[in-house]
C-alpha cells in the first residue's frame, strides 16, 4: 500500500514599530508546501519502507539595510527528498534497521539578512546575502549561495532480554553547503565591544554514535546509561567547525511503585550527566588580540583564513539532578505532584554549545515544584 499526503503552512513575519532600529531580520512571508508519499515493502524476512517528497518554499521579504535604505526580494526554493529503509530481526530478540536518505534544507531568511545585534546573544550577526565588505545587500543570484544538501546513512541495533535491553546506533551525514555562523571579528561602538559572526557555507561531514541501555534487575528498580558521541569537520577546509556538541554521558537510576497505599504513580529518579571537553574545535583568536592587532594596524586573519573561536572549549563538567513525583486521586480529579532539582552540587560550569559561555556561566543548582490538577 501507498500513503500519499500533502503539507502546507503560512508564516508571517513583522517588526514592531516604534523602537526607532532596524531589525535583526526584515519583514517576511513564507509561504511552504509539500507533497509526499511512503509505502512500506514486505520481503520474507525483511520490510522495506520507501518515501518520496517534493518540497517548495516562496519568501517575500522587505527590509531595511544598514544604510535604512528600503529592499524587497522574492525567493523561491524547491527540491525532492527520498528516504528508503530496511529492517530484519536477528534472532528472537535482536533487530537491525538501515537507512539510507537524501534531503535538502532551504535557508531561513535570518540566515540570509541578518544584520545587526543579536540581543539574546550580545553579538552582531550578518546574513549570507550581505557583502563582506560593505554590508550591502545582494541579489541571491549574486552570490554563490547553494541549499543544503544532505546525504545520511544510520544502522541500529536493538536487542532485548528479560531485564536487560540495549540500542546502538551509528550514523554518517554529509551535508554539502552546510549554512553555519561563523566568527569573523569584533566591532565597537558607544555600548562597548561586540563580537560578530557571518553565515558561511561549507561541505560538512558528520559521524557519530549514539548508545543506551535498560537494565531492570527488579520491577520497581531501573538503571539507564546512555551515551553520545559525534564527530564533526569542515570537509571543504579540512578544519574542525564551531558549535559541536562534545560527547556526553549519562546514568539515570529509578525507583517507580504505580501503587503506593492511596497514591499512584511514585517515582524517585536520579540522573548523572559527564560533559566532556571539545577537543576538535577551531584555533582561537582572542578578543583582546583581535583589538591589540587592529590597534597596531594590524591584520590578524591575513595570511590564515581558517575556522577560529573568541574562546577555548570550557573544561568538562559533571551534574547530578533528581526529581520524585506522585499521583492523588480525590473523586473525578488527580492531583499531580513533582518536585527536581537540577545541579545538585551547584557546578560552574560553560556549555560549549551556548553562545552566552562567552559571557558567564551556566545555571547554577535550581529547584522548582509543580502541582498538575487533571479533570
Amino acid at each position: 500500500s501507498i500513503c500519499t499526503g500533502i503539507t502546507g503552512m503560512f508564516q508571517q513575519n513583522r517588526k514592531i514599530f516604534g523602537t526607532q532600529k532596524v531589525p535583526l531580520i526584515p519583514d517576511f512571508n513564507n509561504v511552504s508546501g509539500g507533497l509526499f508519499g511512503v509505502t512500506k515493502l514486505f520481503l520474507k524476512k525483511w520490510v522495506v519502507d520507501l518515501g518520496l517528497r517534493y518540497d517548495y518554499r516562496y519568501y517575500s521579504v522587505a527590509g531595511y539595510d544598514y544604510k535604512n535604505s528600503l529592499f524587497r526580494s522574492e525567493l523561491n526554493f524547491n527540491n525532492i527528498s527520498a528516504t528508503a529503509g530496511a529492517t530484519v530481526s536477528s534472532g528472537s530478540n535482536g533487530t537491525l534497521n538501515l537507512n539510507v536518505s537524501s534531503s535538502w534544507r532551504p535557508p531561513h531568511v535570518a540566515e540570509l539578512y541578518s544584520v545587526g545585534t543579536h540581543q539574546s546573544a550580545a553579538a552582531n550577526e550578518y546574513g549570507f546575502l550581505l557583502n563582506d565588505s560593505t554590508n550591502e545587500v545582494l541579489d541571491i543570484d549574486a552570490v554563490s549561495f547553494k541549499n543544503e544538501q544532505a546525504l545520511k546513512f544510520i544502522a541500529t541495533y536493538q536487542r532485548r532480554w528479560r531485564t536487560l535491553s540495549f540500542e546502538i546506533s551509528g550514523y554518517s551525514n554529509y551535508i554539502f553547503n552546510y549554512i553555519y555562523l561563523r566568527p569573523t571579528g569584533i566591532t565597537e561602538n558607544v555600548r562597548g565591544t561586540y563580537t560578530y559572526f557571518r553565515y558561511t557555507q561549507t561541505d560538512a561531514l558528520f559521524l557519530g554514535m549514539d548508545i543506551a541501555g535498560i537494565w531492570q534487575p527488579h520491577p520497581h528498580f531501573k538503571i539507564s546509561p546512555k551515551a553520545s558521541l559525534l564527530r564533526a569537520s569542515d570537509d571543504r577546509n579540512s578544519d574542525y567547525l564551531i558549535f559541536i556538541p562534545s560527547d556526553r554521558y549519562e546514568l539515570a537510576v529509578r525507583y517507580d511503585r504505580p501503587d503506593l497505599g492511596s497514591l499512584h504513580n511514585f517515582f524517585i529518579e536520579t540522573k548523572g550527566k559527564y560533559i566532556s571537553r571539545q577537543s576538535r574545535a577551531p584555533r582561537v583568536v582572542t578578543v583582546a588580540e583581535i583589538n591589540e592587532a587592529q590597534q597596531n594596524g594590524n591584520d590578524p586573519f591575513e595570511g590564515d583564513d581558517s575556522n577560529f573561536d573568541f574562546m577555548a572549549p570550557p573544561p568538562g563538567y559533571f551534574l547530578l539532578n533528581a526529581s520524585a513525583g506522585i499521583s492523588l486521586k480525590a473523586q473525578k480529579l488527580q492531583y499531580e505532584f513533582r518536585i527536581s532539582g537540577e545541579n545538585l552540587f551547584n557546578t560552574s560550569y560553560r556549555e560549549y554549545t551556548n553562545r552566552m559561555r562567552y559571557y558567564a556561566d551556566d545555571l547554577g543548582r535550581n529547584f522548582s515544584l509543580s502541582i498538575k490538577c487533571i479533570f
